[in-house]
């Protein structure tokens, strides 16, 4: 199945889970540990993305859930370029080239296609309304909920990895505005910023993120 969010799922919390072990591990210059950081980093949010892009899909399209029940999907007749520009915009009629797609991980892309997805449900009227109201609906609606009850986690994340992988001035200045939110005294990479501790929890940074951001999954699945 193409739309697997358990598969996703499992793929997301195996490579964090590895990222975290690996943060451990001695390299021989402060250069290597930046390349190696920014390796396993960029994977983490590959895979964050990969199971948001999945979950939005599967609900339209058709797919597995998080338990590896089959979703019917609410528009199975439509093409994956038609469901994405639905997923973006919440009305029907057009279509997204992959290479317009929005970010799938970055928390306002996510509340904002729950949004549309909540309010294009108000309007539908299907065959099946089991489908529509029960798996759409609630599942929009809970993802919307969930991110209500979160911190900074995913943000951090993103503008790190961002900052990793795209050193500018831009992305620099970014970075800067969420150090105030960590135990770090100074760094030479932006990746330094994983092994330091979040003053949210007192937790070491990666492994912070990594809970918030699995808690999250937990909610929405």
């Amino acid at each position: 199945m193409k739309y697997d969010i358990r598969k996703k799922s499992k793929k997301f919390r195996l490579v964090f889970s590895q990222a975290i072990s690996l943060n451990t591990s001695s390299f021989p210059s402060i250069k290597n540990e930046f390349l190696f950081r920014k390796g396993f980093i960029n994977d983490v949010w590959q895979s964050w993305n990969y199971f948001w892009r999945a979950y939005w899909l599967a609900h339209v399209r058709g797919g597995l859930d998080g338990r590896g029940n089959r979703i019917s999907g609410l528009y199975s007749n439509i093409n994956e370029e038609e469901a994405v520009y639905f997923l973006t915009t919440g009305s029907l009629g057009g279509s997204t080239r992959p290479y317009h797609e929005k970010t799938w991980g970055d928390i306002n892309f996510i509340a904002k296609v729950a949004a549309n997805i909540t309010r294009h449900s108000a309007t539908i009227v299907g065959t099946n309304p089991i489908i529509t109201q029960h798996i759409i609906f609630h599942n929009a609606v809970t993802v919307s909920s969930a991110i209500s009850l979160l911190g900074n986690s995913i943000k951090d994340f993103q503008i790190v990895r961002n900052t990793s992988v795209h050193l500018n001035s831009h992305s620099i200045k970014e970075f800067q505005s969420i150090i105030p939110r960590y135990r770090i005294v100074k760094y030479k990479y932006p990746t330094d910023l994983v092994s330091t501790i979040s003053l949210t929890d007192n937790k070491v940074a990666l492994v912070s993120w990594h809970d918030e951001m699995t808690t999250f999954i937990n909610l929405v699945i």
